[in-house]
Protein backbone atom coordinates (compact mmCIF):
# COMPACT_ATOMS: atom_id res chain seq x y z
CA UNK A 1 0.00 0.00 0.00
CA UNK A 2 1.46 3.33 -1.04
CA UNK A 3 -0.62 5.70 1.11
CA UNK A 4 -1.14 4.93 4.77
CA UNK A 5 -2.57 6.47 7.92
CA UNK A 6 0.15 6.48 10.58
CA UNK A 7 -1.72 8.15 13.44
CA UNK A 8 -5.18 9.40 14.19
CA UNK A 9 -6.36 11.13 17.34
CA UNK A 10 -10.06 11.19 18.25
CA UNK A 11 -12.15 14.28 17.60
CA UNK A 12 -13.19 16.66 20.32
CA UNK A 13 -16.69 18.14 20.14
CA UNK A 14 -16.60 20.35 17.05
CA UNK A 15 -19.29 22.64 18.42
CA UNK A 16 -16.94 23.73 21.16
CA UNK A 17 -14.82 25.79 18.76
CA UNK A 18 -15.23 29.48 19.50
CA UNK A 19 -18.94 29.19 20.20
CA UNK A 20 -18.82 32.64 21.74
CA UNK A 21 -18.11 34.44 18.45
CA UNK A 22 -20.54 37.32 18.20
CA UNK A 23 -22.06 36.66 14.77
CA UNK A 24 -21.02 33.01 14.30
CA UNK A 25 -20.18 33.96 10.72
CA UNK A 26 -23.71 35.00 9.76
CA UNK A 27 -22.86 38.66 9.20
CA UNK A 28 -20.29 39.38 6.44
CA UNK A 29 -17.04 40.85 7.76
CA UNK A 30 -13.45 41.21 6.55
CA UNK A 31 -12.42 38.55 9.06
CA UNK A 32 -14.85 35.90 7.78
CA UNK A 33 -14.44 36.84 4.08
CA UNK A 34 -18.14 37.45 3.59
CA UNK A 35 -19.39 34.74 5.95
CA UNK A 36 -22.06 32.29 4.92
CA UNK A 37 -23.07 34.33 1.87
CA UNK A 38 -19.58 34.01 0.39
CA UNK A 39 -19.49 30.33 1.33
CA UNK A 40 -22.55 29.31 -0.71
CA UNK A 41 -20.75 28.82 -4.07
CA UNK A 42 -17.99 26.80 -2.37
CA UNK A 43 -20.56 24.55 -0.71
CA UNK A 44 -21.90 23.67 -4.17
CA UNK A 45 -18.46 22.69 -5.47
CA UNK A 46 -17.03 25.91 -6.92
CA UNK A 47 -13.35 26.43 -6.08
CA UNK A 48 -12.48 28.68 -3.14
CA UNK A 49 -10.66 31.74 -4.45
CA UNK A 50 -9.32 32.52 -0.95
CA UNK A 51 -7.54 29.17 -0.68
CA UNK A 52 -3.78 29.27 -1.25
CA UNK A 53 -0.67 27.16 -0.93
CA UNK A 54 1.92 28.75 1.36
CA UNK A 55 5.46 27.45 1.73
CA UNK A 56 7.40 27.94 4.97
CA UNK A 57 11.13 27.22 5.07
CA UNK A 58 14.16 28.11 7.16
CA UNK A 59 17.59 29.32 6.13
CA UNK A 60 18.90 25.73 5.86
CA UNK A 61 16.34 24.76 3.22
CA UNK A 62 17.68 24.14 -0.27
CA UNK A 63 14.49 25.68 -1.64
CA UNK A 64 15.37 28.90 0.16
CA UNK A 65 19.09 28.80 -0.63
CA UNK A 66 18.39 28.27 -4.34
CA UNK A 67 15.55 30.78 -4.62
CA UNK A 68 16.04 33.48 -1.99
CA UNK A 69 14.16 36.07 -4.03
CA UNK A 70 10.98 33.98 -3.79
CA UNK A 71 10.79 34.31 0.01
CA UNK A 72 10.50 36.99 2.68
CA UNK A 73 11.21 36.77 6.41
CA UNK A 74 8.20 35.32 8.17
CA UNK A 75 8.36 38.03 10.84
CA UNK A 76 7.82 40.67 8.12
CA UNK A 77 4.82 38.90 6.58
CA UNK A 78 1.14 39.71 6.99
CA UNK A 79 0.68 36.21 8.38
CA UNK A 80 2.96 36.75 11.37
CA UNK A 81 1.49 40.20 11.98
CA UNK A 82 -2.02 38.70 12.12
CA UNK A 83 -1.13 36.44 15.06
CA UNK A 84 -2.04 37.15 18.65
CA UNK A 85 0.68 38.21 21.08
CA UNK A 86 0.70 34.76 22.63
CA UNK A 87 1.07 33.02 19.28
CA UNK A 88 3.83 35.39 18.20
CA UNK A 89 5.76 34.49 21.34
CA UNK A 90 5.76 30.82 20.32
CA UNK A 91 7.96 31.68 17.32
CA UNK A 92 10.62 33.30 19.47
CA UNK A 93 13.26 30.56 19.21
CA UNK A 94 13.50 30.45 15.42
CA UNK A 95 11.65 33.55 14.20
CA UNK A 96 14.74 35.07 12.60
CA UNK A 97 15.46 31.94 10.54
CA UNK A 98 11.94 31.36 9.15
CA UNK A 99 10.88 32.49 5.68
CA UNK A 100 7.63 32.29 3.73
CA UNK A 101 6.90 32.32 0.02
CA UNK A 102 6.14 35.80 -1.32
CA UNK A 103 3.37 34.36 -3.48
CA UNK A 104 1.25 31.22 -3.26
CA UNK A 105 3.17 28.30 -4.73
CA UNK A 106 2.18 25.86 -7.45
CA UNK A 107 3.07 22.22 -6.88
CA UNK A 108 5.84 20.81 -9.07
CA UNK A 109 8.84 18.52 -8.63
CA UNK A 110 10.85 21.59 -7.62
CA UNK A 111 8.38 22.97 -5.06
CA UNK A 112 6.73 19.88 -3.52
CA UNK A 113 7.76 19.25 0.10
CA UNK A 114 7.80 16.13 2.25
CA UNK A 115 5.81 17.84 5.03
CA UNK A 116 2.33 19.17 4.19
CA UNK A 117 -0.54 20.47 6.29
CA UNK A 118 -4.22 21.38 5.91
CA UNK A 119 -5.86 23.35 8.71
CA UNK A 120 -9.29 22.97 10.25
CA UNK A 121 -12.03 25.44 11.18
CA UNK A 122 -11.70 29.02 12.35
CA UNK A 123 -8.02 29.58 11.48
CA UNK A 124 -6.55 32.58 9.74
CA UNK A 125 -3.50 31.88 7.57
CA UNK A 126 -1.03 32.79 10.33
CA UNK A 127 -2.66 30.33 12.73
CA UNK A 128 -2.68 27.65 10.03
CA UNK A 129 1.08 28.11 9.58
CA UNK A 130 1.68 27.87 13.34
CA UNK A 131 -0.45 24.73 13.62
CA UNK A 132 1.22 23.19 10.57
CA UNK A 133 4.69 23.67 12.02
CA UNK A 134 3.58 22.14 15.31
CA UNK A 135 1.67 19.17 13.89
CA UNK A 136 4.33 18.13 11.39
CA UNK A 137 7.08 18.18 14.01
CA UNK A 138 8.72 21.19 12.37
CA UNK A 139 8.38 23.43 15.41
CA UNK A 140 11.55 25.20 16.56
CA UNK A 141 13.92 23.05 14.50
CA UNK A 142 17.34 24.70 14.61
CA UNK A 143 19.89 22.38 13.03
CA UNK A 144 17.97 20.83 10.13
CA UNK A 145 16.00 22.20 7.20
CA UNK A 146 12.35 23.17 7.59
CA UNK A 147 10.21 22.79 4.46
CA UNK A 148 6.44 22.84 4.86
CA UNK A 149 3.59 23.46 2.44
CA UNK A 150 0.32 24.69 3.98
CA UNK A 151 -2.85 24.01 2.02
CA UNK A 152 -4.70 26.92 3.59
CA UNK A 153 -8.39 26.26 4.20
CA UNK A 154 -9.96 29.74 4.63
CA UNK A 155 -12.38 30.48 7.46
CA UNK A 156 -15.83 31.95 6.80
CA UNK A 157 -16.83 32.20 10.45
CA UNK A 158 -18.11 29.44 12.70
CA UNK A 159 -21.32 28.59 10.86
CA UNK A 160 -19.79 28.92 7.40
CA UNK A 161 -16.98 26.53 8.34
CA UNK A 162 -19.41 24.15 10.03
CA UNK A 163 -21.65 24.02 6.94
CA UNK A 164 -18.64 23.26 4.76
CA UNK A 165 -17.48 20.47 7.07
CA UNK A 166 -21.00 19.01 7.15
CA UNK A 167 -21.26 18.86 3.35
CA UNK A 168 -17.98 16.96 3.04
CA UNK A 169 -18.67 14.72 6.03
CA UNK A 170 -22.05 13.55 4.73
CA UNK A 171 -21.37 12.75 1.10
CA UNK A 172 -21.10 16.09 -0.71
CA UNK A 173 -17.97 17.62 -2.20
CA UNK A 174 -17.20 21.27 -1.57
CA UNK A 175 -14.91 23.36 -3.73
CA UNK A 176 -12.25 23.31 -1.01
CA UNK A 177 -12.43 19.51 -0.87
CA UNK A 178 -11.82 19.31 -4.62
CA UNK A 179 -8.82 21.61 -4.25
CA UNK A 180 -7.52 19.45 -1.39
CA UNK A 181 -7.90 16.27 -3.47
CA UNK A 182 -5.92 17.91 -6.27
CA UNK A 183 -3.30 19.05 -3.74
CA UNK A 184 -2.76 15.52 -2.44
CA UNK A 185 -2.54 14.06 -5.92
CA UNK A 186 -0.17 16.78 -7.15
CA UNK A 187 2.20 16.48 -4.17
CA UNK A 188 2.26 12.68 -4.23
CA UNK A 189 2.81 12.64 -7.98
CA UNK A 190 5.60 15.23 -7.75
CA UNK A 191 7.37 13.64 -4.79
CA UNK A 192 7.21 10.08 -6.12
CA UNK A 193 9.83 7.80 -4.55
CA UNK A 194 10.89 10.60 -2.17
CA UNK A 195 7.61 10.15 -0.28
CA UNK A 196 5.49 12.69 1.56
CA UNK A 197 3.59 13.24 4.78
CA UNK A 198 0.27 15.03 5.24
CA UNK A 199 -0.98 16.31 8.59
CA UNK A 200 -4.69 17.13 8.84
CA UNK A 201 -6.37 18.99 11.66
CA UNK A 202 -10.10 18.66 12.38
CA UNK A 203 -12.16 19.67 9.31
CA UNK A 204 -9.16 19.01 7.07
CA UNK A 205 -9.80 15.28 7.44
CA UNK A 206 -13.29 15.64 5.95
CA UNK A 207 -11.84 17.75 3.14
CA UNK A 208 -9.22 15.07 2.48
CA UNK A 209 -11.64 12.14 2.55
CA UNK A 210 -14.13 13.87 0.25
CA UNK A 211 -11.43 15.36 -1.98
CA UNK A 212 -9.57 12.10 -2.63
CA UNK A 213 -12.84 10.36 -3.55
CA UNK A 214 -13.66 13.17 -5.96
CA UNK A 215 -10.18 13.13 -7.49
CA UNK A 216 -10.35 9.38 -8.15
CA UNK A 217 -13.46 9.96 -10.26
CA UNK A 218 -12.22 13.16 -11.89
CA UNK A 219 -8.87 12.73 -13.58
CA UNK A 220 -7.54 9.93 -11.40
CA UNK A 221 -5.44 10.00 -8.24
CA UNK A 222 -1.65 9.93 -8.70
CA UNK A 223 -0.18 7.68 -6.00
CA UNK A 224 3.14 7.02 -7.79
CA UNK A 225 5.64 4.63 -6.16
CA UNK A 226 6.71 6.39 -2.98
CA UNK A 227 5.61 5.91 0.62
CA UNK A 228 3.07 8.56 1.56
CA UNK A 229 1.53 8.94 5.01
CA UNK A 230 -1.38 10.79 6.61
CA UNK A 231 -1.48 11.98 10.23
CA UNK A 232 -4.91 12.99 11.54
CA UNK A 233 -5.68 15.20 14.53
CA UNK A 234 -9.19 15.71 15.92
CA UNK A 235 -10.73 13.95 12.94
CA UNK A 236 -14.50 13.89 12.33
CA UNK A 237 -13.81 11.03 9.88
CA UNK A 238 -13.31 7.58 11.39
CA UNK A 239 -10.11 5.66 10.71
CA UNK A 240 -11.95 2.83 8.93
CA UNK A 241 -13.71 5.28 6.62
CA UNK A 242 -10.46 7.05 5.75
CA UNK A 243 -8.72 3.72 5.16
CA UNK A 244 -11.44 2.71 2.67
CA UNK A 245 -10.84 5.91 0.73
CA UNK A 246 -7.06 5.43 0.76
CA UNK A 247 -7.40 1.80 -0.31
CA UNK A 248 -9.61 2.95 -3.17
CA UNK A 249 -6.96 5.45 -4.25
CA UNK A 250 -4.27 2.78 -4.08
CA UNK A 251 -6.30 0.19 -6.00
CA UNK A 252 -7.22 2.65 -8.75
CA UNK A 253 -3.52 3.21 -9.46
CA UNK A 254 -2.45 -0.41 -9.09
CA UNK A 255 -0.64 0.21 -5.79
CA UNK A 256 -1.83 -2.23 -3.14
Amino acid sequence: MRIAIIKQKPSLVILGILIGCASLGILPTNENKGGILAQIPILTGIEDNSRKLLQIVNDKSEKFISNKDDFIKFKDSEYYKSLSKNNKAKFEKNLNTLYISKKPVEISKNTATFQNFTNGMMNNAGEAIKNGLQQTGSWNIREDAIELTVNYNPSYGFLGDLFEATVDKFGGTTGMAKQTGNFYSDVIGARGDAGSNFANHSQANALTNSGIKWKIDNGGFDVNNGEHTIVSFGSPVGRSEMEKTINLANSNTGNN
